[in-house]
């Protein structure tokens, strides 16, 4: 008869972890073997004199992390030997995030939060993250690295974040890895996107301007994009009219993003018109940013004769005077559907494509209002005026 491991409740090492020793000394000595069924929460409770609470964090994290697996109704049972082994042999997998260099050297403060989604949500699992960079180009059939021989070290999945190249991410579809493409889509076939529903986000700007009663509502931003079609489709279902005059399409010359000076350049293309609406709803809180200070320079006060509502909630821009109302989502959970899509992916390879678009919610703050009655006409006849 085996003599049953003791827990140690004087222990500095939680009890849950114990067990989680215990269980996996068996998996590795097949005590426990691939295919079959695991006491149960309640049975390992009893065993060890512990909580079940402490059991079943031990069941769900050996679950996590691809030792066991589930049945619901039949119970918990160890996974399938190749499986096994291998965790046992490694220790854990290892994910590779590969940034394009010009994207990561544009300033994006949010951008952290979404790593420490990733990371969070990689080390429930058990699993690293490596950091790569490409230089978005292929070089004879390269791109900084050889997929063949990074996944041999122990890369089993790869993350793409930021716009990449059709051959970088052809150059994966061929090396038949698993991968996703974060922030950013693609007109390649077959590739699996998660990204931020920008045109959702917009349509949310523009009903909450309009249920405040601005009538008058511009746009500051890129015409080719969801958050333009979501602003028309805003204006559309609220039944508002479309005046080219209140916008501003903003073009990067080779830049990744807009960014603070495009913003100071359309809002002053904008006043420079005569007339500006009551309202505008602004491509990223950057280039908001830099479209309140046009703004307030030219004695035009935000919000009393101008609301904006900018977009990815940039913590920095919550501190802006007035405060900017944006619409965004949580970063760190962004980061997380990500991860879950690549380990779906990585379990079923054959499955077909999705893009998620990761829902966006209004944070609302200083520099949205009530319209005043004085309307963008008015506006207009007092800077001729002037």
């Amino acid at each position: 008869m085996k003599i049953k491991e003791a827990i140690n409740a004087r222990s500095p090492v939680a009890i849950p972890e114990q067990l989680k020793k215990i269980l996996l000394s068996k998996i590795e000595s097949g005590e426990y073997i691939p295919g079959e069924k695991i006491p149960s929460e309640r049975a390992l409770a009893e065993m060890y004199g512990i909580s079940r609470i402490s059991a079943r964090q031990t069941l769900t994290e050996l679950i996590a992390e691809d030792y066991l697996f589930r049945i619901p109704g039949k119970g918990t049972f160890v996974e399938r030997a190749e499986q096994v082994a291998r965790k046992l042999k490694r220790g854990s997998f290892n994910i590779a995030f590969l940034i394009n260099r010009h994207w990561y050297s544009f300033a994006q403060p949010g951008h952290n939060r979404v790593l420490e989604g990733v990371e969070r949500a990689l080390s429930k699992r058990g699993y690293k993250l490596v950091f790569l960079a490409s230089d978005d180009r292929l070089e004879e059939g390269q791109i900084n690295i050889d997929l063949t021989r990074r996944r041999a070290e122990g890369y089993d999945g790869y993350i793409l974040e930021g716009p990449m190249s059709e051959q970088v991410i052809e150059y994966f579809q061929a090396s038949d890895v698993a991968f996703i493409l974060l922030d950013a889509v693609t007109a390649v076939d077959g590739v699996n996107c998660v990204c931020m529903d920008y045109f959702g986000g917009a349509i949310q700007a523009i009903r909450y301007l309009a249920k405040l009663g601005h009538s008058e509502i511009g746009y500051i931003g890129l015409e080719h994009s969801d958050k333009y079609h979501g602003y028309l489709e805003g204006l559309r279902t609220t039944r508002l009219k479309h005046d080219a005059s209140f916008t501003e399409l903003i073009t990067i010359n080779g830049e990744d993003r807009p960014g603070y000076q495009h913003g100071r350049e359309a809002m002053q293309r904008l006043i420079s018109r005569g007339a500006y609406p009551s309202a505008l709803f602004i491509t990223n809180d950057v280039v908001a940013l830099g479209a309140m200070e046009v703004a307030k320079r030219e004695g035009i006060k935000i919000p009393q004769q101008l609301s904006l509502v900018g977009c990815d909630d940039i913590d920095i821009f919550g501190q802006a005077d007035p405060p900017l109302t944006t619409v965004c989502t949580d970063l760190e959970r962004f980061g997380a559907v990500g991860v879950e899509r690549l380990f779906s992916l990585m379990e079923t390879p054959n499955q077909s494509s999705q893009i998620i678009r990761v829902p966006l919610h209004l944070v609302v703050r200083g520099s949205v209002t009530a319209p005043s009655r004085v309307a963008a006409s008015s506006i207009k006849r007092d800077l001729v005026h002037n």
